[in-house]
C-alpha cells in the first residue's frame, strides 16, 4: 500500500541533503585542473590556487581607505563612515541614491516641470 521512499527510490533524493551533514556532491565546484587552466598557472593544489585568487582580489579588488579618500579627495575618517553605512544597507549623509540622481537630471533637464516636484 505505501511505497518505499528511501533516498535510493525517491526521486531526486541525491539533491537532497542528509540531515547529518553528508548529502550531494556539489556537480559545480572546479577541479584542480580547470581552476590551473583557467589561471594559466600549475597549482600543487586546489588550496594554493584559491589562495592565489584570493590574494590576488585583496591586491586588485580592494583599494585602500586612504586610496579612496585621495581619489574622492576627502579624508579617510568620512570614507570609513560612508562604507561602513553601506555594509549595513543605509545611504551614507550626502550621498544620493540613484533614484534622488535620476530626479534631479529629470528636473534639470526639464525646468517647466519643477512645480511637479515632490517636496
Amino acid at each position: 500500500m505505501f511505497e518505499d521512499t528511501t533516498p535510493e527510490t525517491f526521486p531526486g533524493a541525491a539533491d537532497v541533503p542528509a540531515s547529518d551533514g553528508g548529502g550531494a556532491v556539489d556537480t559545480n565546484s572546479l577541479s584542480l585542473d580547470e581552476l590551473n587552466t583557467f589561471l594559466g598557472k600549475n597549482f600543487k593544489d586546489k588550496d594554493s590556487a584559491l589562495k592565489s585568487l584570493k590574494d590576488t582580489y585583496r591586491y586588485v579588488g580592494n583599494p585602500t581607505v586612504d586610496a579612496l579618500a585621495q581619489k574622492m579627495g576627502a579624508e579617510p575618517e568620512r570614507v570609513t563612515q560612508a562604507l561602513q553605512s553601506l555594509l549595513n544597507g543605509q545611504v551614507p549623509e550626502g550621498v544620493m541614491t540613484k533614484e534622488q540622481f535620476q530626479e534631479e537630471r529629470f528636473f534639470d533637464k526639464n525646468p517647466h516641470l519643477e512645480e511637479l516636484r515632490p517636496v
